[in-house]
């Protein structure tokens, strides 16, 4: 009995993707280049009517595999879409997606699931497709760990060389995030919203006013440096922080940015929260 529910676990999803890969296998247009190493192609195939695609163990990333193989053989016709990386919000201005559209072939896209609990957003690349799934579900559960995020987080696939296997959701991304600041524990009155700078710096704005700018983490610690003449400490000041991520939402992390100033009073940023 055991054994059998193990063979169902395994095929249910390649059983959850067969109308959309018969849909596809069927349809006129033009083919899409086969999985193989090289330059990334112009165009990226969504498939959102797949399954989610764990990566959590060999038999999934197995199956994933084959899915996507069946996938970028079917093309863009049928009830795939072909799209310019432009149009995929999530690889064109996300760190990470930039990072995937770089790699050459073989190369996955992995990211936390749930992803409001689960932060990680990792690029993978191997010599071939199982290797670089196998490269990026390590990359995930190293991101998690890092995080310390719940036990319950798995990993999941977005994109494998051209194929996009998310919903059309996945690859949103938010430019800005809402933010909040407490000074010993008293929520502020300003209305933050964080931008992304570089990599994973920040600049938290109230309006058009730049309050803080967080550097790029590191080992969980990152550098504030105070950009408001008004703020609770003089424009210039530099802080050293603690900075903890614990989820992600629209390609941005939500964070925890805990630190002390100067006069001893704690203060705390919630980015995305």
């Amino acid at each position: 009995m055991t054994q059998h529910r193990a063979r169902t676990g395994r095929l249910l999803p390649l059983v959850l993707a067969a109308p959309l890969l018969m849909a596809c296998a069927g349809a006129p247009g033009p083919a899409t280049p086969p999985l193989a190493g090289g330059p990334a192609p112009q165009r990226y195939l969504l498939a959102d009517m797949l399954p989610p695609l764990g990566v959590d163990d060999a038999a999934a990333r197995q199956d994933a595999a084959a899915i996507v193989a069946r996938v970028a053989q079917a093309g863009p016709g049928g009830r795939g879409e072909a799209l310019s990386p432009e149009f995929v919000p999530l690889l064109f201005n996300a760190p990470e997606g930039r990072d995937f559209l770089g790699l050459t072939e073989p190369k996955v896209l992995v990211t936390g699931t749930p992803a409001r609990q689960c932060p990680a957003l990792v690029p993978g690349a191997g010599p071939t497709l199982g290797a670089a799934l196998e490269d990026g579900a390590q990359a995930c559960r190293d991101a998690l760990r890092a995080a310390e995020a719940p036990e319950s987080c798995g990993c999941r696939l977005l994109a494998a060389d051209h194929v996009l296997t998310g919903d059309r959701a996945d690859y949103a991304y938010a430019r800005g995030i809402p933010a909040r600041q407490t000074l010993d524990g008293s929520l502020s009155p300003l209305r933050l919203v964080a931008e992304q700078q570089g990599a994973h710096a920040l600049v938290l704005y109230a309006g058009s006013r730049a309050i803080w700018e967080v550097g790029e983490p590191e080992a969980g610690r990152a550098t504030l440096r105070a950009l408001a003449v008004d703020g609770p400490v003089s424009a210039g000041t530099r802080i050293e922080a603690s900075r903890r991520r614990v989820g992600l939402d629209r390609g941005r992390y939500a964070e925890r940015i805990d630190a002390h100033l100067p006069d001893g009073r704690s203060l705390t940023l919630l980015i995305g929260q």
